[in-house]
């Protein structure tokens, strides 16, 4: 069964496993990238770079495109967490539900980041998400050392504006990441605009 170890929802990640930053070999083992590098795993074998923290999740080693976030307009109040509010999108940790509840709202099927990022299967066969903002801030706080592995393990360094899947819920606005800005590294901008998308799956342990 899959499931998402947060803090605060009967799980503590620290109890099964120190936080950090960890490279996922594809049968689900999680290795420091000294031990990784020690092991001489193939990069065929990373599923993809795993974050452990107040909630787990895994992060792809690629880019799937730039895409807009999704339809143009208001969209009703369907996601487990939006806001215009720093403080509060800073804690939105549900990528996955926000994804769900956007597919089940917009069935266009439209090219758009939900779609591509449910679309894109990790090596161990589950489908990707577009990370909550939350998830987004706590990648900044280990940004280094992420891009770290993602180079020792053939990837691509997250470097790029990115699609959350927080939406504004002013305007027609959801929220990106961009390690450029200062401060949380996350801002707003229009949703027909198209940013890169780096999908993100649960950590199974």
């Amino acid at each position: 069964m899959r499931r998402r170890f947060q803090i605060g929802m009967g799980v503590n990640p620290s109890l099964i496993i120190n936080k950090g930053i960890y490279i996922q070999h594809v049968d689900g083992g999680l290795w420091t990238k000294e031990n990784w590098s020690n092991k001489g795993y193939s990069n065929d074998l990373c599923n993809g770079i795993a974050l452990v923290d107040k909630v787990c999740f895994v992060i792809a080693t690629e880019y799937i495109g730039t895409f807009r976030w999704g339809k143009d307009g208001e969209i009703d109040n369907i996601f487990a967490q939006d806001s215009s509010h720093m403080g509060t999108i800073k804690k939105d940790y549900w990528g996955r539900e926000n994804q769900n509840a956007y597919l089940e709202y917009d069935t266009s099927n439209t090219d758009y980041a939900f779609n591509k990022a449910n679309s894109y299967l990790f090596k161990n066969g589950q489908n990707g998400y577009v990370g909550g903002a939350g998830e987004f801030f706590l990648i900044s706080l280990y940004a280094n050392e992420i891009n770290e592995c993602l180079l020792m393990v053939g990837g691509t360094i997250m470097s790029n504006r990115m699609w959350t899947s927080t939406r504004n819920t002013k305007f027609s606005y959801s929220w990106y990441y961009d390690i450029n800005i200062q401060g949380d590294h996350l801002s707003t901008g229009s949703r027909g605009s198209s940013h890169y998308v780096r999908p993100f799956t649960e950590l199974i342990l």
